[in-house]
């Protein structure tokens, strides 16, 4: 199925906002969250001006969103249809997202199923990595207006890597593991803990700000491996195709080497490999 996402990017710093999303129409409820936030972190209201995206159905026709940014003096503009570079800010952030996420997952061998882990994280990465070339300003620097930072956060590790987190015991048995094996999907900043993802069957996200990680090991590489093998070679090998010996193409080979070229071994033909 189909992961939606929101974007939200502040046009002067690059700051980015990314929400997953169940439908498309809850790009509203994003909005209001990140103006509420902002309007908290500012100390006062009317912190945006203009609301600015392309003419999609959920952006220029949703009524909710036309009465929210009328109370609160938003003006809403639109792009163009085609014409993607009037939003190029906005545009080449989504770009970037993208392409980040699918180089952390081909790099990671992690399932379509953590796509959405893989944005969210790229989302993160962008904003806390230099915005300019030549400068060490980030988008999160500039944003809040605070200096430079120094150093990269520590907090940038391989997605995809296993970690294992810390795992209460109650205590009686001497015999019970202190930690879970999962994979990083990435740092969460309102929980300020890890997001791990269970290694079994990658459908549960937790949280937990005591993990260790082994940054050399992806353990869905060797899930997929073990996949991947056993697809190969499941096949039958008792067929009479797989007895019957097999002689090279004459079309394949120059007329002189195959004329005197002897027929080979036996071995299975391409249809029963399939």
């Amino acid at each position: 199925g189909h992961v939606w996402f929101t974007v939200i990017v502040d046009d002067y710093s690059g700051r980015i906002w990314v929400k997953l999303l169940n439908l498309q129409s809850e790009f509203g409820d994003h909005l209001r969250e990140v103006i509420a936030q902002l309007e908290s972190e500012m100390g006062h209201d009317k912190v945006v001006a203009q609301l600015h995206s392309d003419a999609a159905t959920y952006f220029e026709k949703d009524k909710t969103i036309q009465d929210f940014c009328r109370v609160k003096g938003i003006r809403q503009t639109f792009s163009p249809p085609g014409t993607p570079a009037l939003n190029s800010v906005a545009e080449r952030t989504i770009r970037t997202l993208c392409e980040m996420a699918r180089a952390n997952m081909i790099h990671a061998a992690a399932p379509e199923s953590l796509w959405g882990e893989a944005i969210i994280y790229a989302a993160y990465i962008l904003n806390n990595l230099p915005y300019k070339q030549g400068s060490n300003a980030t988008r999160n620097s500039l944003f809040y207006s605070q200096p430079p930072p120094t150093e990269l956060p520590s907090r940038l590790v391989p997605f995809g890597c296993a970690a294992w987190a810390m795992v209460k015991g109650d205590g009686k048995s001497v015999s019970a593991p202190k930690a879970k094996k999962c994979i990083v999907a990435g740092w969460d900043e309102r929980r300020l803990s890890w997001r791990l993802i269970t290694v079994q069957d990658y459908s549960r996200l937790k949280f937990s700000g005591h993990v260790t990680m082994n940054m050399d090991e992806f353990p869905c590489r060797k899930n997929k491996r073990e996949k991947d093998s056993s697809e190969i070679y499941d096949f039958v090998t008792d067929n009479d195709q797989c007895r019957a010996p097999v002689t090279p193409d004459p079309d394949d080979l120059p007329v002189t080497i195959a004329a005197s070229r002897g027929r080979r071994a036996e071995a299975p033909s391409a249809q029963a490999l399939r």
